[in-house]
């Protein structure tokens, strides 16, 4: 294992310029889901310093073998904030993902309630928390409250799957916790008709024989029903 930085290296840990500070300052902001605006740098970047200067600490201490001077990071409280906010989320893709009508849109409208329903269901709002077990947990919740399944499916988990494929594709979020997830009927045979459905894609063209059958009919002779001779060209 390394030894701990002494000397310039140590010292580059808790110094740093202005505007390094400024940018590590956005960048923290940034991948946490805050704004980075310029109040928001300015009350950060002392707060950043600070932190820098405590950790330059700690590594003095880990340097000497002073282990129980280092500060315990298990006591910091947990983030009180989403990271990703899901409902701001949904506004922005009903603003800028296409969806139809957009946020003022029938079906943004019928959408963003299911969005809050079940933020309040999961007790939180941040979407990188989101896990697929807890969209089955909705689903099951939703099933016992006998919401009919294909509501479930296009409209409760679609608007969820919808915005956070839209996060997905804006590189705000790293995979959609609700994509794949099924709602099965309680007749077997009609979840084995809809995954045949999903697996077979409508049919484009025609067959080898139906193709076979309709140009072999281009060449049957006329019918004495014609009133004027037809050209082979015509009949094709």
């Amino acid at each position: 294992m390394p030894e701990p930085p002494t000397g310039f290296s140590k010292l580059r840990m808790a110094l740093g310029d202005e505007e390094s500070l400024q940018l590590d300052a956005i960048d923290l902001l940034q991948s946490g889901g805050y704004e980075a605006s310029p109040a928001n740098v300015e009350r950060l970047v002392p707060l950043l310093v600070q932190a820098r200067r405590e950790a330059a600490s700690d590594v003095e201490h880990a340097r000497v073998g002073e282990y129980e001077k280092i500060t315990d990071l298990s006591k910091i409280p947990a983030r009180s904030t989403p990271a990703l906010d899901f409902v701001a989320a949904f506004e922005e893709y009903a603003a800028k993902g296409g969806l139809k009508g957009g946020p003022a849109g029938r079906t943004a409208c019928r959408w963003r309630p299911k969005v809050k329903e079940f933020c309040d269901f999961v007790r939180h709002r941040d979407l990188k928390r989101i896990r697929t077990s807890d969209g089955y947990d909705w689903v099951d919740h939703l099933i016992a409250k006998k919401i009919p399944r294909d509501s479930i499916r296009k409209v409760w988990i679609a608007a969820l799957s919808a915005t956070a494929g839209f996060m997905v594709e804006r590189r705000k979020l790293d995979q959609n916790p609700f994509l794949g997830i099924r709602v099965r009927d309680e007749d077997a045979s009609e979840n084995a008709e809809r995954e045949k459905e999903q697996k077979e894609p409508p049919r484009k063209g025609f067959a080898p024989q139906e193709a076979k059958k309709i140009l072999t009919a281009t060449l049957v002779a006329p019918s004495g029903r014609c009133s004027a001779p037809c050209s082979p060209i015509a009949r094709r």
